[in-house]
């Protein structure tokens, strides 16, 4: 069995069509499952609590690059909320 990619090629020779159906269904998500993994990013960032990487691993399976992207910017948003929120204390 040939390895499985996350970027399958459009341009599969007819041997490999095969997996095309197995590879197409990894990783796509909708608006709406990107705004919660964002918002779960945002928490988990403003709280210190990230995911490990086994699960970011399941996540980019289930969600797609997308999904990830998602989650990835609300993390970095919510840490910066938390670094902001943290400055006010001190002020």
């Amino acid at each position: 069995m040939e390895p499985r990619t996350l970027y399958p090629n459009p341009l599969l020779d007819s041997k490999k069509d095969e997996h095309r159906a197995e590879l197409s269904s990894m990783g796509e998500s909708t608006s709406a499952e990107n705004t919660n993994i964002y918002i779960r990013g945002v928490n988990e960032g403003r709280s210190g609590e990230l995911l490990e990487a086994s699960v970011l691993l399941d996540l980019l399976e289930v969600f797609g690059e997308d999904g990830m992207r998602s989650y990835l910017v609300g993390v970095a948003e919510g840490q910066e909320v938390a670094a902001e929120d943290e400055q006010d204390a001190e002020n």
